[in-house]
């Protein structure tokens, strides 16, 4: 049935039921409510089809299976083999300024103090690295990288370079 022929043959139950709630006084004598007759009315009917319409699958619902999904385990951050502190107690260094590791080695910068980055200004060229330059940091920011290439690095905190904020290290 289409909405149009159920509201059609429920409309005038929704009158009567209405009728009574519309008095204003609280008279106990029987009013008379017109009553509403259903009328003769052509229903179109449903037509077969040749073949059955899909219906749709819920997607809010997940698929059942026989096993469960193994979740992915977190990759573990790599246990720094040193830690260069950038703006230590507010100074505006690197401590260390420069250092020696090896190929394979993880480097951890970790902010002391805020408004300071890690920008290279020298790296190998089979080196992925590239700092932490994109602005400034504060205080408690990390940055941390397994360097894969060796040779010689240089970098600076951009905004305090002239002050002599600068670092190197040398991957054997």
């Amino acid at each position: 049935m289409d909405r149009r022929a159920f509201l059609r043959r429920t409309a005038p139950f929704a009158v009567v039921g209405l009728a009574g709630c519309t008095s204003s006084d609280n008279t106990s004598e029987p009013e008379d409510t017109p009553t509403a007759t259903e009328e003769s009315m052509d229903t179109p009917t449903a037509s077969p089809t040749d073949s059955p319409t899909p219906t749709a699958e819920p997607t809010d619902s997940p698929t059942p299976t026989d096993s469960p999904t193994p979740t992915a385990e977190p990759t573990p951050t790599p246990q720094p083999d040193l830690e260069v502190v950038v703006g230590p107690g507010g100074d505006l260094r690197f401590s260390p300024e420069s250092f020696e590791i090896s190929v394979g080695d993880t480097v951890v910068w970790r902010w002391d103090s805020g408004g300071h980055n890690v920008s290279p200004t020298r790296v190998p060229d089979d080196s992925s690295w590239a700092g932490l330059d994109a602005t400034t940091y504060p205080a408690g920011t990390t940055h941390v990288h397994t360097f894969d290439a060796g040779g010689t690095y240089e970098y600076v905190c951009t905004p305090h370079q002239s002050v002599g904020m600068t670092g190197s290290f040398t991957i054997e």
